[in-house]
């Protein structure tokens, strides 16, 4: 049994005994009976007691630093350039709230490339179609993005 499970004490009857002995009393009416925690276990509860569970996890919005987690206008527009696979570059203004899919989009529209071609990377890293731009910190902070696109060949192509 682990230490943790022998500090626990439990009572599993759902009748308060009576005081007098130790067989629960018949005619006394069923109660939900509540766990008995060791004294140790009492006082961690009360030093706690009004703390967040971790303080990494204290997602309160008064702290005045400002965070990734604050919600951005997604309505606001930014500087988007694309480095594109033949070495121009294209530079749109477009909302941060601009999904991936959205600026795949644009590239079809231009250039009729299909969209399960495209991959498009933000500081080497492929970016997932569901993502908004404002979902990339670098974005956010830069409040401009430089993307590169790559095109693979499709597999009738080839």
């Amino acid at each position: 049994m682990s230490s943790f499970g022998s500090k626990l004490k439990l009572s599993l009857s759902a009748k308060p005994k009576d005081k007098s002995s130790d067989e629960p009393a018949d005619d006394a009416p069923e109660r939900l009976v509540k766990p008995h925690f060791s004294p140790l276990l009492q006082r961690a509860s009360a030093q706690h007691a009004g703390r967040p569970a971790s303080p990494s996890l204290d997602l309160s919005r008064n702290s005045s630093s400002s965070s990734f987690f604050e919600e951005s206008d997604i309505f606001e527009e930014i500087p988007v350039t694309l480095e594109l696979f033949d070495g121009r570059s294209l530079t749109k203004e477009v909302e941060i709230g601009e999904t991936v899919l959205g600026l795949k989009r644009i590239l079809y529209d231009l250039f009729h490339i299909p969209f399960d071609t495209i991959t498009l990377y933000l500081d080497g890293k492929a970016m997932l179609d569901p993502l908004s731009l404002n979902d990339f910190p670098s974005i956010v902070e830069q409040n401009k993005a430089v993307i590169q696109v790559k095109v693979k060949p499709r597999d009738d192509e080839e």
